[in-house]
């Protein structure tokens, strides 16, 4: 019996020697990873190839900016200067508005006026489409949603009818997509 209980002891400590190890190895990863992201950073604050793919430039700006927010990486001038040049950008389609609403409420920034141009969009059926005068559709209800939520906005006179029209458009097999249910 004794026997047994060292051998128990043991497993359970190489076990959190392992998971130490694993751990340890992935901040390791992650820090390399954010100081590859530093070190390309555009000077004009974005990241993204500006000569082949500019158009890219908000999405993937937007996306390390998040993904410096989940990381706890919000400090220094990288994160300021993307910021800044996120927060320039004139935006008009649903989703990059969403995006950019999440970004700024993230960082502490004010996104009030940003958010009531979102609720704008909302169409007479509920939902919300790519843009203000586009019909609604499951993806931009689905991110203006998420979106309201990060904000902190409680109006129920917008969240429950996109709420509603969500439900009004699930498929009968529980998932959601034009036709079919796709992820």
């Amino acid at each position: 019996m004794k026997r047994f209980n060292l051998l128990v002891l043991r497993l359970i400590l190489v076990g959190l020697l392992v998971q130490g190890a694993n751990a340890i190895s992935q901040e390791v990863s992650i820090n390399k990873g954010i100081s590859w992201l530093i070190s390309n950073q555009n000077p004009d604050g974005t990241w993204g190839n500006l000569q082949a793919l500019p158009s890219t430039c908000f999405e993937d700006t937007q996306a390390v900016l998040e993904t410096f927010w989940y990381l706890g990486t919000i400090t220094g001038s990288f994160y300021t200067k993307g910021l800044s040049w996120l927060s320039a950008q004139d935006v008009s389609e649903t989703i990059q508005l969403s995006e950019k609403i999440n970004i700024l409420a993230h960082s502490g920034s004010d996104a009030s006026t940003l958010v009531a141009t979102l609720t704008l969009y909302q169409n007479q059926d509920g939902g919300f489409g790519a843009d203000n005068e586009s019909e609604s559709r499951i993806l931009d209800t689905i991110f203006t949603l998420n979106t309201l939520k990060s904000a902190n906005y409680s109006n129920n006179s917008v969240i429950e009818p996109a709420i509603a029209w969500l439900i009004a458009n699930q498929n009968p097999d529980g998932g959601f997509g034009l036709q079919e249910s796709n992820v």
